[in-house]
C-alpha cells in the first residue's frame, strides 16, 4: 500500500506550520551511499545493482520529511557541498560557502557550456552505479533546489544531471530535463521574474516555493527555493546493462549550492510500481480526495507497472470493501481503472532477475458527483 503522500500546492506562498526535512549524511560504515540506493531510493530485492563509485560523500544523504507541504516522505539529495545544511526550516543562512569535494567532472562542464554556461563547475558531487533494468521503460522523480534562486537567478546557473549510459552502445543521454523538452533543469532555466525582477520569468510552472521572506515555521527546508516534482524518464533495454550518475556541481564558485532531491522508491528498474500519468509527469501516489489525486466521475486512469510481459506474469486484485478479488482475464502489465477501489498487481519473474515476487497497490477514490436541476422553476 502506498505510504508516501502527495499534498499538490496551489499556493507556494502558503503560511502555516510545516515539519521540516531532516537529512542524514552518508559514511563508509553504515549510512553507505550502497545503502542508500539500495535500500531507500530502489527498495526492491529484485533490482540489479553493482559498481558504486561516490565523488564528495560530505554532499549525500538520505533525507525523511513527515509533513504535507513538501512532495516527497524522503529519498536520497545530493549537494554541492555539505548535505545537512539543506536540513531544516530556511534560517537565511544557507549561502556561506561550505565546499565539499572541491573537484569539478568533464561531463558537467560539458552539459552546463552547451546550455550556454562558459564559467567554471566546482565542488562536484556525484554517485554513479550500474543498473540491469527488467523493463523497457525507466524513471525517478525529483524536486531541484537552490540558493541562486533570487539574488542570482538571472545568471548563475548551477548544473546537475542524471546521465544514462547505454554500456553496450556507449551512448550518454542527460534525462534531468525540463518535462516535455529537452532543455536541461536549471536556475536559470526555471525561474520567476516575482523573485528577481532584472530577468523575466522562464518556465515559472515549474517553479514551486521561495522561502525566502516566510514565516520560518511554514519552510521544508534551508534552501532558497525550489521546483516542483518532475519525473526523469527514458526508454530502456530490458536485461540490457546501464550505468546511471547522478551529479550536481557549483557554477563559477563553491557558494549559493544547489541540492536535487530524489524521491525514495521511485528508482524503477524493473519493479512492480504502478504509476499514471497526471499533467506533465507521472504519478505512483493513491488517487485519493484528500491528496487531490482523486479523478471525477466517469473519468478513466491507466495503471502501469511499466514491466516487460515478457520477463514477468501478472495478476490483478481488486477490494471494492469485501477483500480482494482476482480480476479474471487481466493479465498484462497495465489495467484501465474506471471505479473505486484498491487495485494491486503481482508481479512474477523468473531467470534474469533470479527469481521474485512483487507486489504493488494504489488506492482509488473518485469525487462526489452533484445533482444538476434539470428541471427549473420558470422565474
Amino acid at each position: 500500500m502506498k505510504k508516501i503522500t502527495l499534498f499538490l500546492l496551489l499556493f507556494s506562498t502558503y503560511i502555516g506550520f510545516s515539519q521540516a526535512i531532516t537529512i542524514n549524511q552518508a559514511n563508509t560504515s553504515t549510512n553507505t551511499v550502497q545503502h542508500i540506493v539500495e535500500d531507500i531510493l530502489i527498495n526492491s530485492s529484485c533490482a540489479q545493482v553493482s559498481n558504486f563509485q561516490t565523488q564528495g560523500l560530505c554532499g549525500v544523504g538520505n533525507f525523511g520529511y513527515t509533513g504535507t507541504n513538501f512532495g516527497f516522505a524522503g529519498g536520497m539529495i545530493l549537494r554541492c557541498g555539505q548535505v545537512t545544511n539543506s536540513a531544516g526550516q530556511y534560517t537565511n543562512a544557507p549561502n556561506n560557502p561550505n565546499a565539499c569535494s572541491n573537484q569539478g567532472d568533464a561531463e558537467l562542464l560539458a552539459i552546463s557550456q552547451a546550455n550556454g554556461n562558459p564559467g567554471t563547475i566546482n565542488d562536484v558531487t556525484f554517485v554513479k552505479f550500474n543498473f540491469t533494468p527488467l523493463t523497457d521503460s525507466f524513471s525517478f522523480n525529483f524536486i531541484f533546489a537552490s540558493n541562486e534562486y533570487g539574488t542570482y537567478q538571472c545568471g548563475f546557473s548551477d548544473v546537475f544531471a542524471f546521465i544514462l549510459t547505454d554500456l553496450t552502445t556507449g551512448i550518454s543521454t542527460n534525462l534531468a530535463l525540463i518535462p516535455g523538452t529537452t532543455t536541461p533543469v536549471s536556475v536559470t532555466n526555471i525561474r520567476d521574474t516575482a523573485f528577481n525582477t532584472s530577468c523575466g520569468s522562464v518556465n515559472p510552472t515549474f517553479f514551486d516555493t521561495y522561502n525566502v521572506g516566510l514565516p520560518a515555521a511554514s519552510t521544508v527546508m534551508n534552501m532558497n527555493g525550489y521546483t516542483v516534482q518532475m519525473t526523469a524518464l527514458a526508454t530502456v533495454i530490458p536485461n540490457n546493462p546501464y550505468s546511471i550518475k547522478l551529479a550536481i556541481g557549483d557554477y563559477n564558485d563553491t557558494a549559493f549550492d544547489s541540492a536535487v532531491f530524489i524521491e525514495a522508491g521511485s528508482f524503477n528498474v524493473g519493479t512492480a510500481n504502478l504509476t499514471y500519468p497526471v499533467g506533465v509527469g507521472i504519478e505512483d501516489n493513491d488517487m485519493t480526495i484528500a491528496n487531490g489525486l482523486a479523478p471525477c466521475s466517469g473519468e478513466i486512469r491507466v495503471l502501469d507497472s511499466g514491466l516487460n510481459p515478457s520477463n514477468y506474469s501478472f495478476v490483478w486484485t481488486v477490494d471494492t470493501g469485501s477483500g480482494p478479488v482476482i480480476m479474471t482475464g487481466e493479465t498484462g502489465p497495465t489495467y484501465t481503472v474506471s471505479s473505486p477501489g484498491t487495485y494491486c498487481l503481482t508481479a512474477n519473474i523468473a531467470g534474469g532477475g533470479g527469481g521474485c515476487t512483487q507486489e504493488d497497490c494504489i488506492v482509488v477514490e473518485y469525487q462526489p458527483g452533484f445533482v444538476i436541476n434539470n428541471n427549473p422553476d420558470d422565474l
